[in-house]
């Protein structure tokens, strides 16, 4: 493997409970905490199924298990570690990979396994107290059960995990494991458990981080050039609690400030668990929080009894099983009240294939095609999904969940006082309409070729009546405002005579803001009523019109007694 921390072997002791000063002493004195080879242990020789295959397409996987880690050999190569490395009865450097228990705050495993115990929840690491393994094939399939065992030294409760490995014909391209957990009356600690294996694939000691959602998820490494994968396949039981599938070393030490099992955490889910980077040095793990599976909440103390997990372990040339990932963008969506009825939704994918949409609280909302339509008071959850298809694997489906609130039934009236300024092409006019209720009013042009509003500003843009709308929606406890109109007329420079000598025009000051008097409240909405103006108004109209024909009728009598020149 790539840059490899040299392994130390520590002695067990006898488990002390240190107090936290002490542990962090020794975390910061010794950096590596090892699962160690002490002399108590009792481990059984390797075994192995179909041990002479391996060698070609047609004799299937040879499977080898000693001291609860494995190798597989297909095709000649080796796909957990280096080709000829295989696992001991006793020691087995290089081979990373293997099953281990989280009890409380001790984290038992394989030996010579890379295991940091840091700040979290688990103090120290130690091997098992015993692993017995039989059964075995020389050719053809076959199986091996191994059964691993612990004891708590400070409880006397054991905790054991039978792990089967079955191979059912040299034509199939994978092996299933089965593991069964056993916890002890009386248990007080969590337990999670945890699979991990360092890849190599076909060889080649880099490759890309995929999962798959579905029934039965699948997560894995394909190699860089995307000729191999190795990868755990859902069977049967609960489905992992997490996983992971990127640097290998991460998932026994902290890594990039993060770690999972030296820290006694759940593997993540989603993107943060794939590192889709295919020259990394990558391993694959799977976890299950024994608590979490059985319904009760994750990190909570372990039921009594016996849990089955069952997966397959994948070794294939068929890239199917990784299609590319792909991701979902799915922005969040913002509360509505229910009297809004339905909106509409969207989100894309990285692959550029659809995104389907279903309602995962179909008491509140349900959605056909891209529209939810809102059914009662309470949080919609609407979940994005996209399959897969021969390139990419199905994406990790993303949920977006809003509130659906009631009606408010208190009534607001809004106040919309005379726009101030000089109303001419080109300015802008200030809005300050308000509502007694102290929500914000919006605005609307109803006139946009004459002017148009942003905020509470009001830009003008022609000569004409500028109708702008103020609007207030309501919440939970006002109902919305009846709408109120405001009319501005906007005229050009006018010009008239006097002023500037022989044949120069004046400029008329256009007229002023129309009054306050001369608001009416919106006819409801889709009407075609006329709206209200009042006779100040009119009036103002009937001097304009005079000012500007009088200034026409002056600009023609000057043109006509211009003299004539040679």
């Amino acid at each position: 493997m790539n840059n490899r921390i040299p392994r130390r072997t520590a002695t067990r002791r006898p488990r002390p409970r240190l107090a936290p000063r002490a542990l962090t002493a020794l975390g910061t004195a010794a950096g590596l905490v090892l699962l160690g080879a002490g002399p108590a242990q009792a481990y059984d020789p390797p075994v192995g199924v179909n041990t002479s295959g391996g060698t070609n397409a047609s004799d299937g996987l040879a499977i080898h298990y000693g001291s609860e880690q494995i190798q597989i050999r297909r095709e000649g190569r080796g796909q957990v570690y280096g080709q000829m490395q295989l696992p001991a009865a006793t020691t087995t450097s290089g081979l990373f990979n293997g099953i281990y228990l989280r009890v409380g705050d001790t984290l038992v495993g394989p030996r010579h396994s890379k295991v940091t115990t840091t700040a979290g929840d688990v103090a120290q690491s130690v091997e098992w107290d015993s692993v017995t393994a039989t059964g075995g094939s020389t050719t053809g399939p076959g199986a091996i059960t191994s059964l691993l065992t612990w004891t708590d030294p400070d409880t006397a409760r054991a905790y054991e995990v039978q792990l089967t490995l079955g191979y059912a014909a040299t034509s199939d391209d994978f092996y299933t494991e089965t593991a069964q957990v056993t916890v002890p009356a009386g248990n007080t600690e969590t337990v999670k458990l945890y699979r991990s294996i360092d890849t190599t694939l076909n060889g080649r000691d880099e490759g890309a981080g995929f999962a798959s959602g579905g029934s039965h998820p699948v997560v894995g490494v394909i190699d860089d050039d995307r000729t191999v994968v190795e990868a755990y396949r859902h069977v049967s039981g609960p489905v992992w609690t997490g996983y992971w599938s990127g640097e290998y070393s991460c998932m026994f030490m902290d890594c990039a400030e993060q770690g999972f099992m030296n820290r006694g955490r759940d593997y993540p889910t989603g993107s943060a668990a794939l590192n889709p980077d295919s020259l990394t040095d990558n391993g694959m793990g799977i976890n299950w929080d024994l608590a979490q599976s059985t319904g009760l909440p994750t990190g909570a103390a372990a039921p009594a009894g016996v849990q089955t997990f069952r997966y397959d372990l994948v070794f294939t040339d068929d890239l199917s099983l990784a299609g590319m990932p792909q991701t979902i963008t799915f922005a969040p969506l913002s509360d509505r009240r229910l009297s809004d009825g339905s909106r509409q939704v969207s989100a894309t994918s990285s692959s550029g294939l659809p995104v389907t949409f279903s309602s995962w609280s179909p008491w509140a909302c349900t959605v056909s095609g891209n529209v939810v339509t809102y059914v009662a008071e309470g949080q919609c959850d609407v979940t994005a999904s996209a399959a897969g298809n021969g390139t990419y694997a199905p994406a990790t489906s993303v949920i977006q969940s809003f509130d659906i609130t009631a009606d408010g039934t208190t009534p607001q009236a809004i106040t919309f006082p005379a726009p101030t300024g000089t109303p001419r092409p080109g300015g802008t006019v200030p809005l300050a309409a308000v509502s007694d209720s102290g929500l914000p009013v919006a605005y609307l042009s109803r006139t946009p070729s004459v002017c148009t509003v942003s905020g509470s500003t009001l830009t003008l843009h022609a000569a004409g009546t500028c109708t702008v709308e103020a609007q207030q929606g309501g919440d939970p406890t006002f109902a919305a405002a009846l709408p109120v109109l405001r009319d501005v007329v906007v005229a050009a420079p006018v010009v008239a005579p006097g002023g500037g000598g022989a044949g120069t025009p004046t400029a008329v000051a256009a007229p002023a803001a129309v009054p306050a008097d001369a608001v009416s409240p919106s006819p409801a909405r889709g009407s075609a009523g006329p709206l209200a103006h009042t006779g100040v108004e009119l009036a103002g109209l009937v001097t304009l019109a005079a000012g500007l024909l009088a200034g026409g009728l002056v600009l023609v009598w000057r043109a006509r007694r211009r003299p004539r020149t040679r």
